[in-house]
C-alpha cells in the first residue's frame, strides 16, 4: 500500500527527519517506531501502542475503526 499521504503527514507533524523504511518482514518504519493504524479515538494520532512486533507509532486509521476499536493495521509492504 502506498504511504506517500501517511508519511507526508508525519513530517509535517514531527520532522522530516525520521528515516521511513521497510525492514525484511516487510514491515515500514517510521524511525524505530512500527507504522500502525488505530481508532483516533482509542489511539490519538501520533501515539504509540505496542504491537507483537515492537512499539508502534499511529499514523493512519481505517475504515475498520468504525467496527472494531480494539484493532490495530500494522503497515507492510505485502
Amino acid at each position: 500500500m502506498p504511504m506517500t499521504r501517511v508519511m507526508d503527514n508525519a513530517d509535517k507533524v514531527f520532522g522530516s527527519h525520521h528515516k521511513r523504511w521497510t525492514d525484511e518482514r516487510g514491515v515500514k518504519y517510521y524511525g524505530t517506531y512500527i507504522i500502525v493504524a488505530a481508532p483516533y479515538d482509542v489511539h490519538p494520532y501520533g501515539s504509540n501502542v505496542e504491537t507483537s512486533l515492537g512499539t508502534g507509532i499511529v499514523l493512519d486509521t481505517g475504515a475498520f475503526a468504525e467496527t472494531n476499536k480494539d484493532q490495530i493495521d500494522i503497515a507492510t509492504a505485502w
